[in-house]
């Protein structure tokens, strides 16, 4: 008991002093951090409270769409800006060991952004995650069956391109926090590559995956690259038109005289090419990276640092404990930076992704979603309105 209150005193009088500090968000060593920000776009498609909205970072604010559109994700916009695609229903979620893990998804839609005119692309009520091409209204979405298909902005043409069971999908705004998608277009248009899971899965509270898929759209064809690659965490997008950015982890190895966790060389990033070909790329972070950002050959990594008031687990100060928003630079294949923190004092598990223009977006102590530069700078606090779970389309 007198050891519990003075933890609660000791985290009390810890916690008013380094929230003094908690406006500080660049303390990171700027001079070593790249300072190219993309602010040529400022306005984004956003749903709010299961309703599509348009974000204007430069004036911070939300305005509405005609007609108030449903919508609880917003896939992006077409490419002349005209329409935004949206999800439109609700998911049935399927709990339980199976590679299915929802019974059903969205419908999807196309909502003019002058207009609030909306008109149907996909009512299957089965798409979990879809993405447009960079290059043309063409979009690729993941069924709740894990099946992958192709349709135009206007809804023609649809069609399956990859069987059922071996496309894996994120959980995009699954409870609080927002998965990834898995599943990526090449910067010319031509390639999609996603991971995939194994042979004869049969589901498991785990999902596993082997090797990346790869579709190719100009010769309709599906392959697996490095289909003996096992335990291929994500696939984090593409690092040029011929080479995929993945996260392989390996077996850990314990070192009882050094006390410490060992890790095998070849665990991290590693880039893939497109005969199947894997080279080692940069260290990874044990399955904790939150984010990553390809852009112009440099690969930006956000990833929590974990920090505790004390080391030792029978000092009460070992319970107080907090992560620190760190982001990593690879410069090129096998030259990296050393972890930059930028912003101190987060809650556990807070969450942070690369917003589209090339910026980070993170939750701050209060819940508060923050955007600020790649070095940390210019801080913008979004209005109160704008909540978790949140997606920003790629």
């Amino acid at each position: 008991m007198i050891l519990g209150l003075i933890g609660v005193l000791s985290y009390l009088i810890w916690n008013q002093n380094i929230n003094k500090r908690e406006e500080q968000n660049n303390i990171g060593d700027k001079e070593d951090l790249e300072k190219e920000n993309i602010e040529t776009k400022t306005i984004f498609p956003i749903a709010v409270g299961y309703e599509a909205k348009l974000l204007d970072l430069k004036s911070n604010s939300l305005s509405s769409i005609p007609g108030n559109p449903e919508a609880e994700v917003t896939f992006g916009e077409s490419i002349d800006g005209k329409w935004i695609i949206v999800s439109e229903g609700k998911r049935e979620v399927q709990h339980g060991p199976t590679p299915i893990f929802f019974s059903s998804g969205w419908n999807l839609y196309r909502i003019n952004k002058e207009t609030g005119e909306k008109l149907p692309i996909v009512l299957d009520k089965n798409v979990i995650v879809a993405v447009r091409s960079p290059k043309e209204d063409l979009i690729v979405y993941v069924t709740h069956t894990h099946g992958l298909w192709l349709v135009n902005l206007d809804g023609t043409n649809k069609r399956q391109v990859i069987q059922d069971n071996i496309v894996i999908a994120g959980n995009i705004l699954w409870g609080k926090r927002t998965g990834e998608p898995f599943i990526f277009w090449s910067f010319d248009g031509k390639k999609i590559a996603f991971s995939t899971f194994p042979k004869d899965y049969k589901g498991g509270d785990l999902w596993e995956t082997q090797g990346v898929g790869l579709y190719l759209l100009e010769q309709n064809e599906f392959k697996i690259l490095g289909e003996d690659i096992y335990n291929v965490f994500n696939v984090w997008g593409w690092y040029d038109d011929d080479n995929i950015l993945v996260n392989i982890a390996q077996p850990f190895i314990y070192d009882p005289k050094k006390g410490e966790v060992l890790r095998s060389e070849s665990t991290g990033f590693h880039i893939l090419n497109l005969e199947g070909k894997c080279e080692f790329f940069g260290p990874g972070y044990s399955g904790s990276t939150d984010d990553v950002l390809i852009k112009n050959n440099k690969v930006y990594v956000l990833i929590p640092e974990q920090k505790r008031k004390s080391n030792d687990p029978f000092n009460p100060d070992f319970n107080v404990s907090w992560q620190n928003l760190q982001i990593v630079i690879y410069n090129s294949i096998k030259e990296w930076d050393e972890p930059k923190t930028l912003v101190e004092n987060l809650v556990d598990g807070y969450y942070t992704r690369f917003t589209p223009d090339g910026r980070i977006i993170y939750e701050n102590r209060e819940g508060r979603l923050v955007i600020i530069n790649l070095d940390g700078s210019n801080p913008i606090v979004l209005p109160e309105d704008i909540k978790l779970p949140i997606y920003f389309a790629p």
